[in-house]
């Protein structure tokens, strides 16, 4: 259902403007791993053209964890871990990945994004460690 809407509006927003970049973000709903986060966004950098940007955020509504049965003080930890998934799938490399909310098994995409090695990551930051984290694996 979120790809759903966010694929709606990159469609708008692409449609919206046809020669700049289309930005699409995921907070913290996406604390939770699954090949089909990068799958679908892989597919939308084609839908686009290749002008896809993967906005993301931690997150900071406690009620959003709670939610996704995420404990807050692991959502760095996830954060940090899915995002490096993310990336590895968008490059073509087979993921392993054995951690308590994802397990993948020689995960690999079959639609790979037109940008390589993927969309560029925009990351937000509202703390001094978050804006560190944003230099280390971030595009802007």
């Amino acid at each position: 259902m979120i790809l759903n809407v966010i694929f709606k509006r990159a469609e708008f927003e692409a449609r919206k403007s046809p020669g700049g970049a289309v930005d699409c973000e995921l907070g913290s709903r996406w604390t939770r791993a699954y090949a089909s986060v990068p799958h679908g966004y892989a597919t939308l950098d084609a839908l686009c053209g290749g002008r896809l940007v993967f906005g993301v955020g931690l997150g900071y509504r406690e009620v959003e964890y709670a939610a996704f049965g995420v404990d807050p003080s692991e959502k760095v930890r996830r954060f940090v871990a899915n995002l490096d998934i993310i990336r590895r799938l968008w490059s073509g490399e087979s993921v392993n990945a054995d951690l308590p909310w994802c397990q993948l098994r020689e995960a690999k995409l079959t639609m790979l994004p037109i940008q390589r090695p993927g969309p560029a990551i925009w990351m937000a930051a509202h703390s001094d460690a978050a804006f560190r984290r944003a230099a280390r694996m971030a595009d802007a």
